[in-house]
């Protein structure tokens, strides 16, 4: 039960769990992480967010001041359909509520914080460094240039990476 099987090699580390599932490569400073329950697969480079999830799904990149977030539970489309989402734009600035899934996104020069309810996601993105705890399958990731802290909580995985060196 929450199973941890983690080959390293230069940097990389691949790390399947059963409950939870984190699959997690970090080369210099990017992350690419899915997880089964409240997936989440999230690439960083150099203030670029891509973070496509399962339950309460969120697709973000983020370029310059610009973000797209799809989601399927209370889909958030930017526009958006059912829990519709209006969205004011000012100077690289989005606020996005969202009523099912609730979404409040604020973006200013690559910074986006975005608290969801389901599944929820509070998304701070400061060059590079990603802060992302979430519910179901939570995962606490702030990324600074190949390190990654990701503490979870089914099958629960602390996991902290500096230049190759691995400490679990």
């Amino acid at each position: 039960m929450g199973r941890t099987d983690m080959p390293v090699t230069m940097g990389r580390t691949d790390m399947p769990e059963t409950m939870g599932r984190t699959d997690m490569t970090v080369t210099k400073g990017r992350t690419d992480m899915p997880g089964t329950l409240g997936r989440t697969d999230m690439p960083v480079t150099m203030g670029r967010t891509d973070m496509p999830g399962t339950l309460g799904r969120t697709d973000m990149p983020v370029t310059m001041g610009r973000t797209d977030m799809p989601e399927t539970m209370g889909r958030t489309d930017m526009p958006e359909t059912m829990g519709r989402t209006n969205i004011p734009v000012t100077m690289g600035r989005t606020n996005m509520p969202a009523t099912m899934g609730r979404t409040d996104m604020t973006v200013t020069k690559g910074r986006t914080d975005m608290p969801g309810t389901l599944g929820r996601t509070d998304m701070p993105v400061t060059m590079g460094r990603t802060d992302m705890p979430g519910t179901m399958g939570r995962t606490d990731m702030p990324g600074t240039m190949g390190r990654t802290d990701m503490p979870g909580t089914m099958g629960r995985t602390d996991m902290t990476v500096w230049e190759g060196l691995t400490c679990l």
